[in-house]
């Protein structure tokens, strides 16, 4: 595991991770905490989610970016319906909206 997050030894290493599920932001959060860095004060950390329920996984409650998993359906139904409709045309891409759930895990640089 040391070997998979060296990157955070580096004096060039970034000041905030986005983890696309919350057990990546866990063990990011775990691995910093081992190596000595402070959450949030030296990296700051957040995941995205499809859910609403508080993750601690390190003893910090994760900030994260909620995206509702209804909307990414409907979104992705009707991309389908359009290229089935018209299979030569490119579908546009789609926002989605998100709202972000604060946590103890970012903060904003000093």
């Amino acid at each position: 595991m040391a070997e998979r997050f060296s990157w955070l030894r580096r004096e060039d290493r970034p000041t905030a991770v986005l983890a696309y599920q919350d057990v990546d932001a866990i063990g990011v959060g775990c691995a910093a905490a081992r190596m000595g860095l402070d959450v949030p004060r030296d990296l700051s950390l957040m995941t995205s989610s499809y859910g609403l329920d508080v993750v601690e996984g390190f003893g910090l409650e994760v900030s994260r970016m909620h995206i509702s998993g209804k909307e990414v359906a409907s979104a992705v139904v009707e991309s389908l319906l359009e290229k089935i409709a018209e299979p030569g045309q490119s579908v546009p891409a789609r926002a989605i909206k998100t709202i972000f759930q604060p946590g103890e895990t970012a903060t904003v640089p000093l």
